[in-house]
């Protein structure tokens, strides 16, 4: 499995990155110094763990070309590796800080945003829709379930992709070593801690193994996850693609132009969305009409 998903990994500058691959060095640093920048924030992980991330975050900012350089080698390095290699880029604050660098896009901010501004129009569409399984969900949907996870809900079966394509339920106990002795999936995995419609907590697996988390906050878990395939260089999983690709166009806002064709008719007539092989048609307009 984790092998399979290695397979996937590797340089693509095709996603809409604005600095996949940065060139100039910081002013007033050299790679040497770059590399001594790193090794201090080993030993501050070494000496604090996570808790030291809110301080290096500069020091992560400094350091992206030798960390882009990184990440963008050809084999790709295992998650195991740059994990070790890169502590830091594992906590929230660092991970959501790296994606920005990236793609110029705040993930938690818009997701707060869209989640806010459209996530009412889409459980009143599912709504009217004749699916059984969708009025199941719906039927659990109550005011202290979290609206972020019966949408996320809701986006996969409206485009009829399982739901272990992306995702996995576990005891609202469970802890990362765990969750470690599950079969994970090679491809990113949001692992939810208890009641899916009211998650006590998320963790992260990539590869197989748990590089995130536990951690409250269910929206914070959504943001970490679709982070991880820009940051780390995933393709998406064919069973997941379509409700990745609309959280990515319609809340993240990133659209890119893929060599294998995707065209965008906007907002105000039908919105046709062609996946990467363009062999699937999907309708999305009544999900995203202007609210």
């Amino acid at each position: 499995m984790a092998g399979e998903a290695r397979l996937a990994r590797g340089p693509v500058d095709q996603y809409g990155y604005v600095r996949w691959g940065p060139a100039d060095l910081p002013e007033g640093e050299t790679e040497a110094t770059l590399e001594n920048i790193k090794r201090d924030l080993l030993n501050i992980y070494s000496g604090e763990g996570m808790s030291g991330a809110e301080r290096t975050e500069p020091m992560m900012e400094k350091t992206c070309i030798i960390l882009r350089k990184y990440l963008n080698k050809v084999p790709a390095a295992a998650m195991s590796e740059i994990k070790q290699e890169w502590p830091f880029l594992f906590s929230q604050k660092c991970l959501f800080s790296h994606f920005n660098l990236l793609m110029d896009v705040d993930v938690l901010q818009k997701l707060q945003e869209e989640i806010s501004r459209r996530g009412q129009t889409i459980l009143d569409y599912c709504a009217t829709l004749d699916n059984p399984k969708i009025r199941d969900v719906l039927a659990c949907y109550d005011p202290d379930s979290d609206k972020a996870a019966c949408i996320l809900l809701l986006l996969m079966l409206y485009f009829k992709e399982p739901k272990e394509s992306l995702m996995l339920e576990v005891h609202s106990c469970a802890t990362a070593v765990g969750v470690n002795t599950a079969e994970l999936p090679g491809t990113p995995c949001l692992i939810i801690q208890g009641d899916m419609m009211k998650p006590s907590g998320w963790l992260i697996s990539i590869e197989g193994h748990v590089v995130m988390g536990p951690h409250p906050l269910f929206l914070h878990g959504v943001a970490a996850f679709f982070s991880s395939y820009y940051v780390f260089n995933l393709e998406y999983p064919t069973a997941g693609s379509s409700t990745l690709e609309f959280i990515q166009r319609y809340f993240i806002k990133i659209t890119f132009n893929l060599v294998i064709h995707i065209l965008v008719q906007a907002y105000n007539s039908m919105i046709v969305l062609r996946s990467k092989m363009l062999t699937n048609e999907v309708h999305e307009a009544s999900l995203v009409r202007p609210s």
